[in-house]
């Protein structure tokens, strides 16, 4: 596919049958694997965050990112993680969402980021697998940019040249990402295993801290 796009207000369950099944990101597409705005849309939006939308769930799927060069890839003149845009491009892409579920999803080989959610609010992912099998910088794995909270992620696998797990308060829109709890999960040459960056990192926001974050029985190795 060229990349699947659902509402901005979302009402929406994406369900494969497993890990064998799901979505191959055509060759040359510069697509996200799966968003919820237009992909002309960049990473760091301008403006505040609006209503948001709800009841976004995509579970047992398999996302094949295709990353590769200027000719054989999602990408443009050679650089294997942006569009001709000059976006980012990205596994799930949601923005502005709140009652999100990502469940057992294998995220692979994606251009950068597997997973970013922007301005979510009672989001959950469990049982995923973030796979950068081209070891190339900036394959993250999850990735939450502010303003967020209640975020619960646990029993996730990432092998990534990045963040495994990253709360960036002062990206996205820019705003304090409140209550996170990580648990059960494990990094396999990461890295980083968890990165947080507030305000006082840089980004677009003034006011942008991380609060109220547990980690638990969280395991693995940094490269």
């Amino acid at each position: 596919v060229t990349g699947v796009e659902f509402p901005a207000g979302g009402h929406v369950t994406i369900e494969c049958s497993g890990w064998d099944e799901g979505y191959f990101i055509a060759s040359g597409s510069n697509a996200h694997g799966i968003r919820n705005i237009p992909a002309v849309n960049g990473y760091s939006p301008a403006g505040s965050p609006g209503t948001p939308g709800s009841n976004v769930e995509i579970r047992d799927c398999r996302i094949n990112g295709n990353r590769g060069n200027g000719t054989t890839g999602n990408s443009n003149s050679g650089n294997p993680k942006q569009a001709p845009n000059g976006n980012w491009l990205f596994g799930i892409y949601l923005d502005i969402l709140t009652h999100v579920r990502l469940v057992h999803n294998w995220i692979y080989d994606v251009p950068t980021f597997g997973i970013l959610c922007n301005a979510c609010t009672d989001a959950v992912f469990d049982g995923n697998r973030l796979d950068a099998a081209s070891q190339i910088l900036n394959q993250d794995g999850i990735h939450v940019d502010g303003p967020s909270n209640q975020i619960r992620i646990s029993n996730n696998w990432c092998n990534t040249t990045d963040d495994c797990i990253a709360m960036n308060a002062a990206e996205g829109y820019g705003g304090t990402i409140d209550g996170v709890a990580v648990a059960n999960s494990q990094c396999v040459g990461c890295l980083t295993a968890y990165r947080q960056l507030s305000n006082g990192s840089g980004g677009v926001a003034t006011n942008a801290a991380i609060k109220n974050v547990t980690i638990s029985n969280y395991a693995g190795t940094l490269a």
